[in-house]
């Protein structure tokens, strides 16, 4: 049921999904720009390396093509050969900079995208009210900067070592194991990132629902997935499984182009999926569409229900 109201609710707000798009357009050619002017003799220096043309080739080569033994090999000798002209130029400590100043503001500005999101969807299925992105987006700055440093600390790393190490895991035993290594890397991919969302579904729409603060809004969020945690795992393996399919579809199919439309599309889909359980689980009537509400039992009523189901 939670699959099915979150689908119907991802088509009513589709419209979402470009203004996430917009938005991480905007946020990530500041970041790059930034961090260019930043990094300029780094890459003044991969330049004289033919490091972009190497890139470039590597990227010729593998288009339409998905060969993981030359995806692996590409992608470790393009690191190699970064890491020497940083280490060979002197540049460890402005990469490292650079690196961090990337992913900081990345992040913080992620987080309050994903808190206006979260604020538009809240809007209309509690009362059909359409707030609009960019005031969502300035309205709750505040709070969000204080979810973007909490994230920073907590839900960030999570993910970034299972993306890192799914990775390692895939290439380093590709040449032991073959494609069995990248089936086996996919499905811990999935395990690993449904038991995160799980965990941290319900944080954004407790502090956007309740107000409360940063932690005791993670708190509530906890408590709410807890009684369901292994419905809404299940649920999130689903849909993680259909977002990595659809991602490996765009990357060989479409040269990457179609992960312009896959990844805010997730990220829509995610937030709505995170505001229905959370509503699901405490009981909470929500609108689908003007013609569909759903009014699920209280968290109090479901848990009386469950001890009389036990006695009897």
């Amino acid at each position: 049921m939670m699959l099915k109201n979150t689908l119907k609710l991802s088509f009513t707000n589709f419209k979402q999904v470009w203004k996430m798009l917009l938005f991480r357009i905007c946020y990530l050619l500041c970041v790059l720009g930034l961090t260019t002017v930043f990094a300029s003799n780094i890459i003044e220096a991969l330049i004289k390396e033919n490091f972009f043309v190497n890139l470039k080739q590597s990227f010729k080569e593998l288009a339409f093509n998905l060969d993981f033994s030359r995806m692996f090999g590409a992608i470790n000798s393009l690191t190699a050969q970064l890491v020497d002209v940083i280490k060979n130029g002197g540049f460890v400590a402005q990469a490292i900079l650079c690196g961090i100043f990337a992913v900081f503001f990345c992040a913080f500005f992620e987080a309050h995208g994903r808190m206006a999101l979260h604020t538009s969807i809240n809007g209309y299925m509690n009362s059909m009210v359409q707030y609009g992105f960019a005031n969502s987006f300035v309205s709750n700055f505040g709070k969000a900067t204080q979810y973007a440093l909490a994230n920073m600390v907590t839900e960030l790393p999570i993910t970034l070592a299972i993306l890192v190490g799914t990775y390692f895991f895939a290439s380093g035993l590709y040449s032991k194991l073959g494609m069995f290594s990248v089936v086996i890397a996919c499905i811990l991919l999935i395990t690993f990132l449904s038991l995160e969302k799980a965990l941290f579904c319900g944080w954004l729409p407790a502090l956007v629902i309740n107000g409360e603060g940063i932690f005791r809004s993670l708190a509530k969020s906890a408590k709410s997935t807890a009684k369901y945690f292994g419905k809404t795992f299940l649920a999130f393996a689903i849909l993680v499984c259909f977002g990595v399919m659809c991602s490996l579809f765009s990357v060989t199919f479409t040269l990457g182009i179609g992960l312009v439309i896959v990844l805010p599309a997730w990220a829509v889909i995610d937030a709505i999926f995170g505001q229905v359980c959370y509503y699901e689980c405490y009981g909470m009537r929500y609108y689908v569409d003007s013609d569909e509400i759903i009014s699920p039992k209280r968290l109090e009523q479901q848990d009386k229900f469950a001890k009389v189901k036990d006695i009897i």
